[in-house]
């Protein structure tokens, strides 16, 4: 399982949850750059990624086009790195069933 940061969430991140999720990417490792949500999602899509992501427009997006990619939607607004990373790992099992389950699209995180 993959997980792909959007640009909203910093690049500090995929080294910190390299041991749970070992495959993490930030939008801006990508080249070329991904400007627009259309290209982060295309990208996810064709990459099997799942979208992590403060974004509300990913949810729209899928909304109208299913999936794949998945969602992880952080919710409650910004919050500082470590605390990202805690709640990502305290979801781990739930992420792992969100990228097995063929019915399930998004998980929400507060």
């Amino acid at each position: 399982m993959k997980l792909l940061f959007d640009e909203n969430i910093s690049w500090r991140i995929k080294k910190k949850l390299q041991n749970t999720f070992p495959v993490c990417l930030h939008v801006s490792d990508i080249s070329p750059k991904l400007l627009s949500d259309t290209l982060i999602w295309n990208y996810a899509k064709e990459h099997n990624f799942i979208i992590v992501t403060f974004d509300e427009d990913f949810v729209d997006i899928q909304i109208i086009n299913g999936f794949p990619p998945k969602i992880l939607w952080l919710r409650g607004g910004n919050k500082p790195t470590n605390i990202i990373v805690e709640k990502i790992i305290k979801y781990e099992n739930e992420i792992i069933n969100l990228f097995l389950d063929k019915e399930q699209g998004i998980i929400e995180m507060y």
